[in-house]
């Protein structure tokens, strides 16, 4: 899996279960992905990063 998909994995996932924001990262035989989606909060809504 690559930063990409898992940005878009990331924000499917984020809009099914209605949260603002999510980030997750993966190792697998050596290789490292990792993405941000959403807003860090409904209040102040900057970009999770």
């Amino acid at each position: 899996m690559n930063d990409h998909e898992l940005l878009d994995l990331l924000a499917s996932l984020a809009d099914e279960f209605g949260v603002p924001s999510v980030a997750a990262g993966v190792w697998h035989a050596g290789k490292t992905s990792f993405a941000c989606y959403g807003v860090t909060s409904i209040e102040n809504p900057l970009p999770a990063a």
